[in-house]
């Protein structure tokens, strides 16, 4: 089914509606002024993150497709967040104020990098007390081919899941609960962290890029158990129990001791750390095997002749062409580089995930 209910305002009939539905559509918030101002400063960021890696931009885009951390790197985005965006989430929790996990973007272009963002539940990837919400914000028209956002209305309500591994068969739900909501440039849509939702590949000739923000309560307490793969461990410079620092974590809005209609962020982590959780460290090891050198997999793999090297090496053991074994090489070259030096990533796994079918296939019956 489709998402039929747009409001315009955040007043009591929208607030009862995310309520019910753990989302909510806010048609046209934002002015199509930001919105090319957004476009703008992203394009401007990718410029300088590619030039930064050594690749040309196209190269580039065909790999990373998620860039986190927005608000550090540059004052407009940060001004995004406290005019526009922290509003609107401080009013989801039923608060006046918030505070910032993390910003990002992900982007999808049929002709780059673009794929499925299974079924997942958002709060369950976080290292904190409290659940949460999102702000998802359209930079661009997405129809219902273009990989916009599918939700199960109402599963908020229910219990949360272990982390979902996206690395993994992706579980399954029912086509008859699930609401498909296409959005217009410019709209916001309001999304209970407990929420199950999932965008899939576009197929449109055009990219979608999508501005995601992550919004917890102030009053919100550090809990590295309950996800101490994630990489926001490494910006907390607090004991656990303790409030997030707010250097890394900044408040919007007026302080309260309250937590709205946040909840216990109530799961046990991960059940095995294998899949996404530690992809980029088995190849880390993998490659400093072979290389007898010590290093992050991005610094290992800026060396060309290595990255030759294990393409030739992959292409002996599996009989498989030499080409396609360094392309794929240098992809999961331009994925480490990029989360090492600007927290950027391949939000899909791709270039990890084609590396684990290929090794574990060939050194399995080699």
């Amino acid at each position: 089914m489709f998402n039929k209910q747009f409001f315009t305002r955040l007043d009591t009939q929208a607030f009862a509606f995310y309520e019910r539905h753990g989302f909510v559509c806010l048609r046209g918030l934002i002015s199509a002024d930001t919105v090319d101002k957004i476009q703008a400063n992203w394009s401007a960021m990718v410029d300088t993150y590619s030039k930064d890696i050594g690749v040309d931009k196209s190269q580039y885009l065909d790999v990373i497709s998620q860039w986190r951390d927005l608000w550090k790197q540059s004052p407009f985005f940060l001004q995004l967040l406290e005019d526009h965006l922290a509003p609107i989430a401080a009013w989801g929790f039923g608060l006046n104020g918030v505070r910032l996990l993390h910003d990002h973007f992900i982007r999808k272009d049929r002709g780059g990098s673009n794929g499925l963002i299974p079924w997942h539940q958002d709060s369950m990837f976080w290292p904190v007390g409290r659940t949460g919400l999102s702000t998802w914000l359209a930079t661009d028209d997405v129809g219902v081919t273009e990989g916009c956002l599918q939700v199960i209305a109402g599963s908020h309500r229910h219990a949360a899941s272990a982390p979902v591994d996206f690395m993994q068969s992706e579980c399954e739900f029912d086509s008859a609960n699930v609401t498909v909501i296409p959005v217009r440039r410019g709209d916001v849509v309001l999304l209970n962290s407990k929420t199950w939702h999932r965008s899939e590949p576009t197929s449109a000739f055009n990219s979608r890029l999508a501005h995601l923000a992550l919004w917890i309560p102030e009053q919100t307490r550090y809990r590295p158990e309950k996800a101490s793969w994630h990489p926001l461990n490494q910006q907390v410079t607090v004991s656990a129990g303790e409030l997030l620092n707010e250097d890394e974590f900044p408040i919007f809005g007026m302080r309260e001791q309250g937590h709205g209609n946040s909840q216990e962020n109530d799961h046990n982590g991960v059940e095995t750390q294998t899949g996404m959780f530690n992809a980029r460290q088995r190849i880390e090891n993998f490659v400093r095997e072979r290389s007898n050198t010590d290093g992050t997999l991005g610094q290992l793999l800026s060396d060309v002749a290595l990255r030759n090297k294990l393409a030739m090496e992959l292409s002996g053991v599996g009989h498989t062409n030499f080409d396609d074994c360094l392309s794929l090489v240098e992809r999961v070259w331009i994925s480490a580089s990029a989360y090492e030096r600007h927290r950027s990533r391949n939000v899909f796994n791709s270039a990890y995930a084609e590396w684990d079918q290929l090794t574990l296939s060939l050194y399995r019956t080699s």
